[in-house]
């Protein structure tokens, strides 16, 4: 058995081969196969009802399986395969939008994380409750700058930290940021984001200050790293 394990295993066994150990009575066999890079969309899909839940959460982890085995994990009982369903960059976005009202915290921040989340199911969920859902909303390339004008002022900084670090917020909102800023330990980072910003869309005052800010921001990193080499 342990060879069987070992080929199983091995990143080089091709998928016609893996496809002789679906129904493996060794449960490790079977996780193996549902693991390997080479196991093919027709294979993980067989495996879908495994009786062994870990075999089933790497069925859904795999980037080989398919949107519509996906699909139909959706609806899987264990909290762990309905995470890596969420989290699948195959899972379609019709499937991600049934998952946004799952109970589970981490499964509804698999789906504000997904690239394939639209716009749309990101905009619904911008009231969650739980700050991690939120805060993955803010990271996700596709929130658009409504949305994330309508994030600037969420009461967890974690969430407003990201919100001006993404690339689609608008100066507008950033600037907002800048003078209604929270507490201090904000201050900087959204003074860089504005930095990443077309400058010269701002007013020379404001220019001037960035420059100053990230001035001070250099030299202190440069003498910390200093401090540390002669330490």
């Amino acid at each position: 058995m342990g060879n069987t394990k070992a080929v199983v295993n091995n990143p080089r066994t091709t998928g016609k081969t893996l496809d002789k150990y679906k129904d493996n009575e060794d449960w490790e066999v079977r996780l193996g196969v549902a693991w390997n890079i080479n196991t093919t969309p027709e294979t993980l899909d067989y495996m879908k009802d495994d009786k062994n839940k870990d075999v089933r959460r790497r069925v859904a982890r795999n980037t080989n399986t398919s949107s519509k085995t996906l699909d139909y994990m959706k609806n899987n009982k264990d909290d762990w395969v309905r995470r890596r369903v969420a989290c699948n960059p195959n899972t379609s976005s019709k499937t991600l939008d049934y998952l946004k009202y799952d109970e589970a915290e981490y499964i509804r921040r698999g789906v504000a994380e997904n690239h394939n989340t639209t716009p749309e199911i990101l905009d619904y969920m911008i009231k969650d409750t739980s700050a991690c859902v939120r805060c993955e909303i803010a990271e996700n390339p596709n929130t658009t700058p409504e949305i994330l004008d309508y994030m600037k002022d969420d009461k967890d900084a974690n969430v407003r930290y990201r919100v001006a670090r993404n690339p689609n917020t608008s100066i507008e909102t950033i600037m907002y940021m800048y003078e209604n800023i929270k507490y201090n330990g904000e201050y900087e980072d959204i003074i860089i984001a504005l930095s990443k910003k077309k400058l010269h869309n701002l007013n020379e005052e404001l220019k001037d200050k960035i420059c100053k800010i990230l001035c001070n921001i250099i030299k202190k990193e440069r003498n910390a790293h200093q401090d540390t080499e002669v330490g």
